[in-house]
């Protein structure tokens, strides 16, 4: 806790001003980021290839439903609505959601989605909102990796 003295001050000063190159990491910590690096790369490369035909913005779009589907899911289990054994359920969100998570402009948005129902990649819903359903192998390849991060995490502990 700070007592606001000036090494408090200069701590804080010297910490914001510090380069990369002068902070020293854990193994622990490193080997982590790097395996979580490698998973983030892997499977989102796997998922734009397959899901996106290599498109950035759709990947990001299906990042988006993706991360929609799992919090709903959570949610669902959280709150009782669903057992912790249910399947995932299905993205749904509206083109501004999209753009607000993503940072992708709303236009850009809404022309890759209306791309994306065309494909029958997603659909549309009548409310305004497009619904995607999660691949469960994508899901299950995305589970054991994750899963391979929190052993590693559990060996170097």
């Amino acid at each position: 806790m700070s007592d606001g003295t000036t090494d408090d001050v200069f701590q804080t000063e010297t910490q914001q001003n510090s380069t990369p190159s002068d902070q020293h990491y854990a193994f622990k910590d490193l080997a982590l980021l790097q395996t979580f690096s490698n998973v983030i790369l892997t499977s989102f490369s796997a998922v734009s290839n397959r899901w996106a035909g290599g498109d950035f913005i759709s990947w990001t779009i299906f990042c988006a439903f993706h991360l929609s589907a799992t919090s709903d899911t959570t949610r669902s289990i959280l709150y009782g609505t669903a057992t912790a054994t249910s399947p995932m359920q299905d993205g749904l969100l509206s083109v501004s959601s999209i753009a607000q998570m993503t940072g992708v402009p709303r236009e850009t948005v809404r022309r890759k989605c209306v791309e994306l129902a065309e494909k029958g990649t997603i659909t549309r819903e009548s409310s305004l909102l497009y619904r995607c359903v999660i691949p469960n192998d994508i899901t299950t390849d995305m589970l054991a990796k994750v899963r391979s991060f929190i052993q590693l995490n559990e060996r170097l502990t």
